[in-house]
């Protein structure tokens, strides 16, 4: 594939899983959704959750059927039972959110999450209205974090990550393993756990069905794109290499896709202090700076 055909090459930025190597851009939507999330529970334990802010954030069969509190399919998620529970799922949030941001950008990851939300709610409330439960609320964002978690592995399933800093785990296996742990939930009585199974299912599902099916809300619009000024726009200048410097020579093009096939396999951590700044020079110099 020459380079020029490469997803990376016509979509927004030249390399758009390359944003730790830059200053940060402005709040993310990852960003945005942590700080919400946080804000809640912060003003939840504040307040000691009185019943109308629970009315508000718990989702329930009864909440959304009998009582008809359907905002809480969304507002669930960003509600949590206890510090615990609140650092993993936006410690999960902030790892898988950012760098899937980079691919689809900010208002559609805020999308996926939302519509993730939705979707792990319903499917908490078809389940407990199937198990006659219907009284059993649920919060928290495992649906929607679920949904992201199997949509980072469905883009990067080789991805290794580090459980509990020590295990060393392929994405598409976590994934998988999640599923089939909440799936063994899910078929286990109501009284099994305090773990909304059929929500984590949920998200799961509308997740790989995002990949699978390539589905985009915003699809117009390429993640991070810079505009060259205001009620104006230009075309994007041509790849064109800048002229060599004697103590930078450019950056080939082998060495070039060596470098993306390490940063797609291994991600951005594992390049050297020189590889970095090869892919920063060459960065630059497709942008034509």
């Amino acid at each position: 594939m020459a380079l020029s055909d490469r997803p990376y090459m016509t979509e927004g930025e030249p390399f758009p899983g390359l944003g730790s190597l830059r200053a940060p851009p402005r709040i993310s939507a990852t960003g945005a959704l942590v700080a919400a999330n946080v804000a809640v529970f912060v003003v939840g334990w504040i307040a000691g959750w009185p019943e109308g802010m629970h009315d508000f954030f718990a989702c329930s069969a009864n909440g959304v059927l009998r009582e008809g509190r359907v905002w809480t399919l969304l507002t669930a998620e960003f509600a949590h039972a206890g510090l615990l529970h609140l650092v993993v799922n936006v410690w999960l949030l902030w790892m898988f959110g950012r760098e899937l941001e980079t691919i689809y950008g900010a208002r559609e990851i805020a999308a996926i999450y939302a519509l993730g939300a939705i979707v792990a709610s319903a499917g908490h409330v078809l389940a407990t209205s199937l198990q006659h439960t219907p009284q059993v609320a649920t919060v928290g964002a495992s649906g929607a974090v679920m949904g992201l978690l199997v949509l980072y592995a469905a883009h990067f399933p080789h991805r290794r990550i580090y459980l509990w800093g020590l295990v060393p785990v392929a994405m598409w296996a976590l994934a998988v393993g999640y599923v089939v742990l909440d799936l063994a939930g899910a078929l286990q009585p109501s009284s099994a756990g305090p773990i909304a199974h059929a929500a984590h299912l949920g998200g799961a599902a509308l997740g790989f069905l995002w990949w699978r099916l390539d589905l985009r809300i915003f699809r117009g619009r390429a993640p991070r794109a810079k505009r060259a000024g205001r009620g104006r726009s230009r075309a994007p200048r041509p790849w064109r290499p800048r002229e060599p410097a004697s103590a930078h020579p450019p950056v080939d093009r082998r060495r070039l896709d060596e470098l993306l096939e390490k940063v797609g396999k291994q991600g951005i951590s594992s390049l050297s202090e020189s590889e970095r700044s090869d892919l920063l020079r060459a960065s630059r110099e497709l942008r034509g700076e």
